[in-house]
């Protein structure tokens, strides 16, 4: 099931792609929320978050998922489109989640939309965690937002 996310920002689409698209970004942010073990590194334009992540994880999936996992977030930025390709993977975890990120001019600001589908391997109970890690991801975009527009905001 596709999800998308639109979230406004008052900075201009270039603002907020040379923000978001900055690897220190990426690091700031995971240092601010907490996360352990954190190694941000870049392939060209392309911006490699990898961390440690505590989450609650319902009854339902504790067979599957662990409450602290390494997280990897790879965003494949381009500039010309301001897009990202954007995967997210859970190590050991049966989900992968994958979509893109549009940034596009709307007024004096600018839009950030994601589309994302969230994948669980697992028969029977897969929806359910599909589910459930699509509304954590959710929030957690939404908390990342938060975060963006606070640090913008002092640029």
């Amino acid at each position: 099931v596709m999800t998308t996310i639109k979230l406004s920002y008052p900075q201009d689409a270039e603002t907020v792609f040379k923000f978001l698209a900055d690897p220190e970004t990426a690091r700031r942010r995971s240092v601010d929320f907490g996360e352990e073990d954190i190694k941000v590194t870049t392939q060209g334009a392309t911006v490699i978050n990898v961390r440690k992540v505590a989450s609650e994880v319902p009854s339902f999936a504790k067979k599957f998922l662990n409450p602290k996992n390494v997280v990897t977030d790879t965003k494949a930025w381009n500039a010309a489109s301001k897009t990202a390709a954007l995967t997210v993977d859970i190590a050991g975890a049966p989900l992968k989640m994958s979509g893109n990120i549009k940034i596009v001019p709307a007024g004096s600001g600018c839009d950030y939309i994601i589309d994302f589908t969230m994948k669980c391997s697992i028969p029977l109970v897969g929806g359910q965690i599909e589910k459930h890690a699509t509304g954590v991801s959710e929030e957690g975009m939404r908390r990342e937002y938060e975060w963006n527009k606070a640090q913008l905001a002092k640029l």
